[in-house]
């Protein structure tokens, strides 16, 4: 709790006291009454965290200024008394005492001193919290990160008056802290490890006491700058390494970013050998710097860097981001394949290094126990040898099934860890993306054909399109194209089993739609009527060959008539009485002595329906035409159907005939 709080909850002051003191008028008093506002923290409180009492019923303007100075007045006071407390422990604190080397001390006394820090937080104001609980990381106990916070604060300009308040009273805390920390102990036996490492580098590489005191405090705070040493050892002293030796790896290898690759023979001629052993040499370069980093000792643990911290994780990638996160931490510009031959070094008991590199900038360390149970590099070359292959169209691999085809030994829980791995592999080294099945999917890498474009277009539609009209849509779809009608049918004709004609001149579609869907068949009128006719074990009269083609087409049966009349294939035969059928087809036993109706058999038929009253049998008016007007069974049943329907054209006996 606040200074403030703390003031005015031990000496509150009742409501009909405070309007006694400061002679509060009647509305005043019953806006504070009517909103339970009995004491004058409740109206400090309401006012601290609202800053307005307009919202009340009945508070005008001149009774809000009336509440709004009363708690103002009696803010500042209580402000002037936490002022003066901390003004008197400011006197006693030195406030420029500087901050320790927080990275020399040891995480059991950082703990102390954190506690201790964590106590007093709990007796800050209500201000000074609400300021720290909003800062990352934590400051509540992180010693290390107040002192940083405390400190920047104090640069600051343009505090307001209450801001001042609470930045004097962090003040105050860091300095007791920091005073307080003089009584902790300061032993580092970090300090004993370095001085070892300090005599074996002065004695094996030639550092001298000052070139390596600048790494002592990163090396006691364990986050040693391995590569920032590595590249004042390898790279600016030139030390670890002949000349020669040091001539040829920056010369053959991209160890480092902007690095020029040179030729054999120009290494030769600068260091004095043949081209022959400047290539000989340039094969050993990565044993030789992963020998340098071995002779460093054992300084894993000093280091701070995240694949290092390998325990539950079967795959590190060293790729770009990571240099780049070394390379800035560092100041340093080496590239991932200098940084994986060093970590190698240090992980060699856990970890094996991917042979196969398909991107040429990213390496793989895999956990030895998994290297074990499957060979990862073989997977690699499987994976590149399908995308060397043509894929015309998408397909899945199962990754879980390729993994068990290729285990050498392995558990179930290997086997899923295993198949991970191998999924981030597959997505790292050539970009192929996994299902939430657990499936890769190779997408077609072969050119996309025009009648795969059609068969799109079509199916995105959902309806035939006249090729005129399909030619436009591609062409602005697919302007590279530069399709043509003429080239669109063209390819609908040369794949009869994907395409279809639906309508009379250039309309076409797909042809699975002929039984996907409802109103949609396929070819000509002609090659409708054909299929009905082959359909029927006898001739149809035409105009029920024209109903079946407008099932399918709007046009009249006129039309379809006049069509079938001129089909210059021979396909129909055309008997007496508007009867059709095929040509090539045999209609044995079937009688197709078909005779002319004219209009006074049609009137004839009709007076015996008259006569026939509401028993109108069908079965016996086909007899009855049958043996009176001599007609053929299947002509006498059309020719019924066709009276009793009353829809006779007036020109059909013409048409008949």
């Amino acid at each position: 709790m606040s200074t403030t709080e703390t003031t005015l909850t031990t000496n509150d002051i009742p409501l009909h006291r405070l309007r006694e003191i400061e002679r509060m008028s009647v509305r005043a008093w019953n806006v504070c009454q009517n909103n339970n506002l009995t004491t004058l923290s409740a109206l400090l409180h309401h006012y601290q965290a609202h800053g307005t009492f307009a919202k009340f019923r009945h508070a005008g303007r001149l009774t809000e200024t009336e509440l709004i100075n009363i708690c103002r007045k009696y803010l500042q006071e209580a402000n002037v008394q936490r002022l003066q407390s901390i003004q008197k422990k400011l006197d006693r604190l030195d406030l420029n005492v500087p901050s320790p080397d927080w990275s020399l001390w040891s995480q059991t006394d950082l703990t102390s001193l954190n506690n201790e820090l964590h106590q007093r937080i709990e007796n800050f104001s209500t201000g000074a919290k609400d300021l720290l609980r909003f800062i990352v990381p934590p400051v509540h106990a992180n010693i290390r990160a107040f002192d940083d916070y405390v400190s920047a604060l104090q640069q600051k300009v343009g505090f307001t008056p209450a801001d001042k308040l609470t930045l004097q009273e962090l003040q105050a805390a860091r300095a007791e802290v920091i005073q307080l920390s003089k009584q902790f102990s300061t032993f580092l036996p970090e300090e004993e490890s370095f001085q070892q490492f300090a005599t074996l580098w002065r004695e094996r590489f030639g550092f001298t006491a000052e070139e390596l005191s600048g790494y002592r405090q990163a090396f006691i705070a364990r986050q040693f700058p391995l590569f920032h040493f590595l590249n004042d050892l390898l790279f600016v002293r030139g030390k670890g390494l002949p000349d020669h030796i040091q001539k040829t790896m920056t010369g053959r290898y991209s160890f480092r970013l902007g690095d020029q690759q040179r030729q054999l023979e120009s290494i030769a001629n600068e260091v004095g050998l043949t081209r022959e052993r400047i290539r000989q040499i340039a094969g050993t370069i990565p044993g030789r710097i992963q020998t340098v980093v071995a002779s460093l000792g054992p300084i894993a643990e000093y280091l701070c860097y995240q694949p290092l911290f390998y325990k539950g994780r079967d795959l590190l990638i060293i790729d770009d981001a990571y240099a780049q996160y070394v390379n800035a931490s560092e100041s340093v510009s080496f590239t991932p394949a200098f940084i994986a031959v060093v970590l190698e070094t240090f992980l060699k008991e856990h970890y094996d290094r991917l042979e196969e590199d398909f991107d040429g900038a990213t390496d793989y360390l895999v956990s030895s126990e998994l290297t074990e149970a499957f060979d990862f590099d073989a997977f690699l070359r499987r994976m590149a040898e399908r995308l060397e292959q043509r894929i015309t169209q998408p397909y899945k691999l199962n990754l879980m099934q390729e993994v068990e085809a290729n285990l050498k030994t392995a558990s179930r829980l290997q086997l899923r860890r295993v198949v991970a791995v191998c999924e981030l592999l597959a997505g790292k080294e050539f970009g192929l993306a996994a299902t939430a099945a657990g499936e890769i999917l190779f997408q077609r890498n072969t050119k996309k054909r025009l009648d795969e474009h059609i068969a799109d277009l079509l199916l995105e539609v959902g309806t035939p399109l006249h090729v005129e009209e399909l030619s436009a849509r591609l062409n602005q779809a697919f302007p590279e194209l530069e399709t043509t009608p003429e080239s669109v049918r063209g390819t609908m004709l040369r794949f009869p089993e994907r395409f279809a004609r639906y309508n009379t001149g250039s309309t076409y579609g797909l042809s699975e739609w002929e039984t996907a869907g409802e109103g949609l068949k396929r070819g000509t009128f002609a090659d409708i009527a054909e299929e009905f006719l082959a359909a029927s074990d006898c001739p149809r009269h035409w105009t029920d060959i024209a109903q079946h083609v407008m099932r399918y087409r709007t046009t009249t049966e006129r039309t379809v008539f006049g069509t079938l009349k001129a089909d210059m294939t021979g396909r129909f035969h055309f008997y007496n009485g508007g009867m059709v059928g095929l040509s090539q087809k045999q209609y044995e036993g079937i009688d197709t002595n078909y005779r002319v109706i004219g209009g006074p058999t049609y009137q004839n038929l009709r007076t015996v329906i008259q006569d026939m009253g509401g028993n109108v049998e069908t079965s016996k008016l086909v007899v009855y035409c049958m043996l009176h007007y001599r007609l053929p069974e299947q002509q006498a049943v059309h020719f019924v159907h066709r009276v009793l329907a009353g829809d006779r054209q007036e020109s059909e006996a013409g048409v008949e005939s």
